[in-house]
């Protein structure tokens, strides 16, 4: 996605200002379709890939990146950019649309608890370095 893009969604669903402050975010990633793919997807910018169950689950159709800061949209715009604070997830996979962002007091407590929602209502989601 590209820093217009992000924006233009933002907007049009009315989050705009949600992301203008500490929150939590969630991406839509792109992911390959066999476990061989995720494998190398991994392997392309780091050393190491997760578990073969991870690699699995990653296959899936809705994958989605968590994350949480201080400023929402600052963020987003690092992740769109690619060029500063990238998350090594992020550079194996694309970020293909904005699942949605939740203003919160405190983001950094709040980012587990919505990973947690968003793999209940049938996402795979990676936070923290973990497959949930």
């Amino acid at each position: 996605m590209t820093p217009t893009a992000i924006t233009e969604t933002l907007d049009t669903r009315g989050l705009l200002d949600d992301a203008r402050g500490p929150g939590t975010y969630a991406l839509r990633v792109e992911t390959p379709d066999t476990v061989e793919g995720v494998a190398r997807a991994f392997l392309e910018v780091g050393d190491a890939c997760p578990p073969d169950g991870a690699l699995e689950r990653l296959t899936n159709d809705r994958v989605a990146y968590v994350g949480a800061s201080t400023d929402v949209y600052t963020r987003l715009m690092d992740h769109a950019e690619g060029k500063v604070r990238q998350a090594t997830f992020l550079e194996a996979f694309n970020p293909v649309g904005v699942v949605g962002v939740w203003p919160e007091s405190d983001p950094f407590d709040a980012e587990y608890n919505r990973a947690v929602e968003l793999s209940r209502q049938g996402w795979t989601v990676w936070c923290d370095g973990r497959t949930m």
